[in-house]
């Protein structure tokens, strides 16, 4: 404790220094005031009195150091001098200051913001109690391209109490529902999940209970929900006895038996009910590849026991599966698929698809950040060169190495600390920037903040890099002995061959970084422009499309949704600059797109160990085909007669398909069923119709799975589409207008142009494109700067040797050859450097790369042209400055 009292006092002697010099100023001369007395009372002159005293009483100036050392912290004192000190002297020239805080702001707050993304996505623990020990069970068919498939609700049943390393297993499933009556209602998502959910997730209900096992059963019992906070309080004005009350869900009445805390929201899942998962007992039993069961596929997640791992939850899944192929009557076709289940992190599930492209921009931005560095580096090297003879004089006084080095490096820090609170402005503006790319689109985008993680950062960012660009300085200043630094550092001296390496290095190795940069940028740019030129296989211009669904309370059966349908496509055919119109149950470029599922063709049995193939299957109305503007290839659409009950089952397919089983052309006649277990006559479809292949997740998709188009016949949930010239907003308000008037209680949702799906599915792309050009551009702008300043100081430290050459007859031209040619050796290096960097980051680069190889001749020579150009006219400036010195004006001046 008295320890911890003396520490504060000593804290507390840095305030108010002025007053305690004073008062120890007054406290030593009264001290020196009683001992002149008593020597005047010995006889002493005045004069030798006080001389007496001053010789007893010690040096009064160290006296007071000593008492300062005491009462205070001398090394924070230092550092508070330091920082003072370095303060003035960043003021002292406030043109390089502005530079340095501004190219420091730029590429600290780029990393800022790209390091918000990647901690969001990637690094921050989950907002759910122990993360670390929630998992996902994938189903995953290698031979048919399915890594992370969905679980079905038998396997549900059959792992839940099965694997003793999973503390408890539930399943999620999402998708849209209609809440509200008539005029008031509107679409929401929901989630559909077994009891299980929310004691898997570590989540406790603020009211009420959760589901059981015989609310997940159809029929014999009331339908309940679940609902969040902000559910709770938007519709039942946050009502304390909200347990019981009822709302409307798809025109059924749905009662309240829970209430979720604030905040609660599952990943990137924007459900705002949760329902029991229900099914029939039957469907428990079917086969994993049967229609019923994959209606309730969903995400498997389990929770790990605690000291339990992931591999040994893989073991007993084995286990457990091993058990179930031995009595599966499809065990052959899903042996063929390479079928296996698999345990995974939650985290590491959830953001797979990003994680590779998150990584990739953060590099670029570390490479703008080392860049920046190198940049500043040189332009305080070129600073420092002109102290050198005062740091050696000051080391000839005294000074030691360490308290030098401490000064400078407390300068350096300084200037990146202040570079870093203008890198914190500039990342608040990225990462809006970056929402507005559309990357909160990504998982666990919506999470992105600036929060005190990346403060954190942005300090120590800022604090490496201030060491870092300070180390050069440490090693001109300190690299040799006193003498020799105040011998060679004399007016009109050139710079020593080390520290001239020195400065060219670090400007070959920032026009290494630049070609990294530019030719990555160059990379991505090509990629996204050959992503935009591919076909989607369809004409999305004037294709407008919307989300529809027809609640079962009111539309019991297929013939009264289909009836529906059918009135709802004639008045749109009735609108004006309508040409066409059709209904899809699962549009492309859609979250609610077709699930790929197998058929089997007429006479073609599966193969022993051969892979199961996968195609799309969705159900499209007439019109369907010319209103997406699908080519026809070969037979006819699908017809408005082809979805009567009694109509023969046809079907249209894509040639991708048509190629897969009957290469020969004559797919035409050819009939397939959709189980692929078993070819069933009475239930096979009949090819009437081929058309082109249509992209159905992104542009870039390589795998052609094959299409099957079937007539609609009564799907709850599908997508209207119009082509139409008429403008997305009035033709968005037309069609609920259509809609209302056909029935009053059905909205429409998520109406846009096809076309803006398409662009949406790119944002993965796009952004990364955006930011990496943008990164080179700041990079080219660097390698620049640096080039400049370092020829410019060369012209000024060689001042007096050039004018001394002309004088003696050196032409001006031969003067700026020499300094070109000083550029051009640096640029041919700095390339040689960066050509190898960039064919390294196009081999790491190949799987965000669209038909494009490691070394592209086009971006590689755009690279190679962009960084020449602007190095050389970096160069030209100092040389034909060097070009213009007049040699008597020089001489007279040295």
């Amino acid at each position: 404790m008295r320890r911890l009292r003396g520490w504060i006092v000593r804290f507390g002697g840095l305030f108010n220094k002025q007053r305690k010099d004073r008062e120890l100023e007054e406290e030593i001369e009264s001290h020196i005031q009683m001992h002149i007395e008593d020597n005047l009372r010995l006889g002493m002159s005045a004069e030798e009195a006080r001389r007496q005293a001053l010789i007893k009483l010690g040096g009064i100036e160290s006296t007071k150091e000593a008492y300062r050392d005491q009462r205070g912290l001398p090394v924070l004192e230092s550092l508070l001098q330091d920082i003072r000190y370095g303060a003035r002297m960043l003021r002292k020239n406030p043109g390089f200051t502005a530079v340095a805080v501004l190219t420091l702001a730029i590429c600290i707050g780029a990393n800022l913001a790209i390091f918000a993304v990647m901690d969001a996505i990637l690094v921050r623990s989950l907002p759910l109690p122990r993360s670390d020990r929630l998992v996902v069970i994938h189903n995953a068919y290698p031979a048919s391209g399915v890594e992370r498939g969905q679980a079905t609700i038998s396997d549900y049943f059959e792992r839940r109490g099965s694997i003793d390393a999973l503390e408890s297993l539930s399943m999620f499933q999402e998708g849209p529902c209609i809440v509200g009556e008539k005029d008031a209602a509107r679409w929401i998502q929901a989630a559909a999940i077994t009891p299980e959910f929310f004691q898997t997730l570590g989540i406790t209900l603020v009211k009420g209970a959760t589901f059981t096992d015989a609310e997940m059963n159809y029929g014999g019992h009331d339908l309940v929900a679940i609902i969040t906070d902000q559910f709770w309080r938007d519709n039942f004005g946050a009502d304390s006895n909200v347990i019981g009350r009822t709302f409307k869900v798809n025109g059924l009445p749905i009662r309240v038996i829970g209430v979720l805390p604030a905040g609660f929201r599952y990943l990137s899942s924007k459900a705002q009910t949760y329902h029991p998962l229900s099914h029939s007992r039957e469907t428990r039993d079917l086969a994993r590849y049967a229609a019923r069961a994959r209606e309730h596929d969903g995400q498997m997640v389990a929770r790990l026991r605690a000291g339990r791992t992931l591999s040994e939850a893989q073991a007993q899944l084995n286990v457990v599966n091993s058990r179930r192929l031995a009595q599966d009557p499809l065990s052959g076709n899903l042996k063929a698929a390479g079928y296996r289940p698999w345990v995974e992190s939650l985290r590491t599930a959830h953001v797979s698809s990003v994680k590779s492209i998150v990584l990739l921009v953060q590099v670029g931005a570390l490479f703008l950040l080392l860049l920046g560095g190198i940049n500043l580096a040189g332009l305080l090297l070129i600073r420092a060169s002109g102290r050198t003879k005062e740091m050696a004089i000051r080391q000839a006084l005294g000074a030691g190495r360490g308290r030098l080095a401490c000064e400078i490096l407390t300068e350096t820090t300084v200037l990146s600390l202040v570079g870093g609170v203008g890198g914190v402005l500039l990342a608040v503006i990225g990462i809006r920037l970056a929402v507005s790319l559309g990357i909160n689109a990504l998982p666990l985008g919506a999470d992105i903040v600036f929060d005190s993680r990346t403060g954190l950062a942005a300090i120590l960012a800022s604090v490496a890099v201030g060491v870092g660009i300070g180390l050069p300085i440490l090693w001109l200043h300190l690299r040799g002995s006193t003498n020799l630094s105040l011998q060679t550092e004399t007016r009109g001296a050139t710079t020593s061959h080390g520290v001239q390496r020195l400065r060219h290095g670090l400007i070959v190795t920032q026009i290494a970084a630049a070609c990294v940069l530019l030719y990555g940028a160059g990379l991505l740019g090509v990629s996204l422009k050959r992503t935009l030129d591919q076909s989607p296989g369809f004409k999305p211009e004037q294709v407008m499309t919307g989300d529809l669904m027809l609640p079962w309370q009111s539309y019991q059966g297929d013939s009264a949704r289909a009836a529906f349908v059918f009135r709802l496509l004639d008045q749109l055919r009735a609108l004006p600059g309508v040409s066409h119109t059709a209904v899809s149950s699962a549009l492309p470029f859609t979250k609610g797109g077709s699930k790929p599922s197998g058929i089997l063709p007429e006479g073609l049995a599966p193969t022993p160990g051969g892979s199961p193939r996968v195609h799309y299957i969705s159900t499209v109305t007439s019109d369907y085909g010319r209103a997406m503007g699908i080519p026809l290839l070969k037979g006819r659409f699908i017809e408005d007669a082809d979805s009567r009950n009694d109509a023969p089952r046809v079907a249209v397919i894509d040639e991708a398909l048509a190629r897969m089983y009957w290469p020969s052309g004559d797919a035409i006649g050819q009939r397939f069923c959709t189980d692929p277990s078993v070819f069933n006559p009475q239930s096979a479809y009949t090819v009437v119709g081929i058309v082109g292949s249509v992209k159905q997740q992104e542009l870039a998709e390589t795998a052609k799975l094959g299409a099957v188009y079937l007539p609609y016949t009564g799907s709850s949930y599908f997508q209207v589409i119009a082509r139409t010239p008429v403008s997305a907003n009035a033709m968005g308000a037309t069609l609920q207008n259509v809609v209302r008037q056909l029935d009053a209680g059905l909205p429409l949702a998520d109406f846009k142009p096809m076309q803006r799906r398409i662009d949406d599915s790119l944002v993965t792309r796009r952004s990364p494109a955006i930011l990496a050009a943008v990164f080179a551009g700041v990079a080219l702008l660097l390698a620049g700067i640096g080039v400049y300043g370092v020829l410019a100081y060369a012209v000024s430290q060689r001042r007096r040797e050039v004018a001394v050459r002309m004088a003696c007859g050196a032409t001006p031209s031969l003067i700026g050859r020499q300094f070109l040619t000083l550029g051009a050796k640096l640029l041919v290096l700095g390339i040689a450097l960066g050509t190898f960097g960039a064919w390294t980051a196009g081999r790491s680069m190949q799987s965000f790369l669209v038909e494009i190889p490691p070394f592209h001749i086009f971006t590689s020579v755009a690279t190679l042209f962009a960084i020449s150009l602007v190095t050389l006219l970096a160069a030209l400036l100092p040389a034909r400055r060097a070009t213009q010195i007049h040699p008597m004006e020089a001489l007279r001046h040295e």
